[in-house]
């Protein structure tokens, strides 16, 4: 993680790398090169831009995307113990957001 991240985003990236986990390693080292490489995103960056890492999960995934935030949903959801409604169509960064919200 950079200097000057917050407990937040350390939590939010632990999150993003657990979901990716249920690829499997080489998919989710192969996610992170591909969002550096083709958005100039590191792996540390992502909780500060969500936005960007939801379009290059799109690029990548397709409607498959939807899926796959859910499940960082879900793991961000248990990191922070909280529990939003899922009758929200959310992408990942309103979430976050949300989540965000929910704990100040």
């Amino acid at each position: 993680m950079g200097v000057g991240d917050s407990p937040f985003d350390l939590m939010v990236q632990e999150a993003v790398d657990e979901a990716l986990s249920i690829l499997g390693d080489g998919a989710k080292k192969a996610i992170y090169y591909y969002v550096e490489v083709n958005y100039g995103l590191r792996k540390e960056d992502i909780p500060k831009n969500l936005k960007k890492f939801h379009e290059a999960l799109k690029l990548l995934f397709g409607v498959g995307t939807y899926a796959l935030e859910r499940h960082i949903s879900h793991c961000v959801e248990e990191r922070f113990k909280v529990k939003l409604p899922k009758d929200e169509d959310l992408d990942l960064a309103e979430f976050v957001d949300k989540v965000k919200a929910l704990l100040k």
